[in-house]
């Protein structure tokens, strides 16, 4: 008797958890993205910019640098940044280089999920154009945060 009480205690405590984490999910299904217009006042070397919001406005800016060989999507806010990297081998996420980076690598391997990363190296094997790109970083971006610092992204 003892043994089914602790399953059942078991199940609903495992219920409750994946309900809980699916909720978190469901919570950064919705986003925006608007362009920005002064993209020299955010990065002198960017092409082009955004700002990607999740519930309200948000300080997270995507600007995009271009070459022969790819396009780099840096995304940025206060407490992290990663690249989203679209060349020939197709669309990933990868650490920003020391070059570009503004923010601390402690405080973005803090933040970052490292085996979400790796998961996330090769998200699509086809190059894309600029919104399906910023598509795939609004999707994928909340994965790659540590669960205790999702509300980074609020």
């Amino acid at each position: 008797m003892k043994k089914r009480i602790i399953q059942g205690i078991a199940m609903v405590t495992l219920t409750v958890f994946t309900l809980t984490a699916r909720a978190d999910d469901r919570a950064f299904e919705q986003y925006r993205i608007s362009p920005l217009e002064e993209v020299s006042s955010i990065d002198a070397e960017a092409a082009k910019a955004w700002v990607l919001s999740y519930v309200e406005d948000s300080p997270i800016v995507i600007t995009m640098h271009e070459n022969k060989r790819c396009k780099t999507y840096i995304v940025r806010a206060d407490h992290f940044e990663v690249a989203y990297e679209c060349n020939k081998k197709g669309f990933g996420a990868r650490h920003v280089n020391s070059s570009k980076s503004t923010v601390p690598y402690a405080l973005t391997n803090t933040v970052i999920n490292r085996d979400e990363l790796v998961k996330q190296r090769i998200i699509s094997p086809n190059q894309m154009d600029d919104n399906a790109a910023l598509g795939l970083i609004a999707t994928y971006l909340p994965d790659l945060i540590n669960p205790n610092y999702k509300h980074l992204l609020n």
